[in-house]
């Protein structure tokens, strides 16, 4: 009975580990969707690619997060710098680390190539 209980648990404990794992990952994408949306959207644009409403009004344009260039320039604390202190043209945000750190997994799993 004993032996049957500890096979058990052998396996649905790592099932269970991996859907909570999901369901934190799935969140932090959530999230930083929501706060690129709210932030960084208007500018960078829904595709990312630098054409936001407000892109042709600034100088330099913004970072076209398409562009494996952009890829190779920018680790994840470069990012998180520029976005916490701006860069040129771009203001700082005040946001949480977990919404810094959001907004750069969505921006990670959705542009870049």
């Amino acid at each position: 009975m004993k032996r049957i209980s500890y096979r058990i648990a052998a396996m649905v404990v790592p099932g269970i580990l991996l859907l909570w794992s999901i369901a934190a990952w799935g969140s932090d994408y959530e999230l930083g969707k929501t706060v690129y949306e709210g932030r960084c959207q208007f500018c960078h644009g829904i595709k990312g690619n630098g054409n936001g409403p407000a892109a042709a009004s600034l100088n330099p344009k913004p970072a076209d997060f398409n562009d494996p260039k952009f890829w190779q320039q920018y680790d994840k604390q470069k990012m998180s710098d520029v976005i916490r202190n701006g860069r040129r043209m771009m203001p700082a945000f005040d946001l949480k680390p977990n919404e810094t750190e959001a907004i750069i997994e969505y921006m990670t799993r959705t542009f870049k190539k």
